[in-house]
């Protein structure tokens, strides 16, 4: 049998041939899949000018945002690693997990630039990118020569190669762990671990094409991102992004978006129902919530079960 392509970046481009509802919708502005594929295929390109080649390690720290997924895809779109550092780590450990996945290039936003600059000297990483693109994240304040603005490396005039076929064994991710027993270390995502655990989830979870996903959850976890979240963006639904969480923004995101699927931690589903109108809230739309990071206290289960919503571990 023939190896089937499984490439998220692909599978996005097939996606943008088509007319259809938009892919995401970050900090309230709707974005299709042709500008997501063109995008990627512009920053692709961008790094490809400057060595980025298959198999190198792209590192992104930020907040959630769409310069997440165009670099996740990007990588992609080359056969490159996509790497998401945690946003709350200290230097030393940002350092640590530059240093030992080998990145090559560097994504990040201003609000993390002066962190990563104190441990420069000592990361591989030979580009550095810094996110000027995007009105949502801090303002840059006169960066040093060594970075490139994001700005730099898109344009119609770098869209080039379509993305490169990935197979079940090409590895996509690296994804750290926590670190509470020893540092970090980079757990080895392949595309099929990702693309199974898609299947995974569509055989015991109520997912369907046209899902509406809220992405609250920090997406460098692989529950934020994993769990729902690129699955629904890759097979043709909607992602409703947010930098960060807020209980009473969420759920306002809920009855406004009729969001259908959500991942979150305990903690987060808890602090929804402190949030007043939480009762009364127009919530018939979630018909799967996914919980998992921690042990689930039985009340918040009878809390979600009295509004007809079951999480799943």
């Amino acid at each position: 049998m023939a190896a089937v392509d499984i490439s998220p970046a692909a599978a996005l481009h097939r996606r943008a041939q088509y007319p259809t509802a938009c892919a995401l919708v970050y900090e309230g502005h709707e974005i299709s899949a042709a500008q997501i594929s063109r995008r990627t295929a512009e920053l692709a390109a961008g790094l490809a000018e400057r060595g980025l080649r298959r198999g190198d390690r792209v590192a992104y720290l930020g907040l959630n945002s769409v310069t997440f997924f165009e670099t996740l895809l990007a990588a992609a779109h080359l056969g490159a690693v996509f790497v998401p550092v945690n946003f709350r780590l200290a230097a030393e450990e940002v350092r640590h997990i530059l240093s030992d996945s080998g990145a090559h290039t560097l994504v990040v936003e201003e609000g993390h630039r002066a962190l990563v600059e104190s441990v420069m000297s000592d990361i591989p990483a030979r580009i550095h990118v810094l996110v000027d693109t995007d009105p949502r994240c801090p303002a840059a304040t006169a960066p040093t020569a060594v970075w490139t603005p994001l700005s730099q490396l898109l344009g119609a005039d770098r869209r080039g190669t379509e993305p490169v076929a990935l197979y079940d064994d090409d590895l996509a991710a690296l994804m750290y762990t926590s670190g509470t027993t020893g540092r970090p270390k980079g757990v080895m995502l392949t595309h099929g671990n990702l693309w199974w655990n898609a299947v995974n989830v569509e055989s015991v979870v109520d997912t369907r094409p046209d899902d509406v996903n809220l992405a609250v959850a920090p997406l460098f976890h692989i529950g934020g991102l994993n769990a729902l979240t690129l699955r629904t963006l890759v097979r043709g639904g909607t992602v409703v992004v947010r930098r960060g969480f807020d209980p009473v923004q969420c759920l306002e995101d809920l009855v406004r978006h009729r969001v259908t699927t959500l991942f979150a931690v305990p903690a987060m589903y808890s602090a929804l129902t402190r949030v007043p109108g939480f009762a009364a809230a127009d919530l018939s739309a979630l018909r799967s919530a996914i919980v998992a990071g921690a042990p689930v206290p039985p009340q918040l289960i009878r809390d979600y079960e009295e509004r007809g919503i079951l999480p799943r571990p």
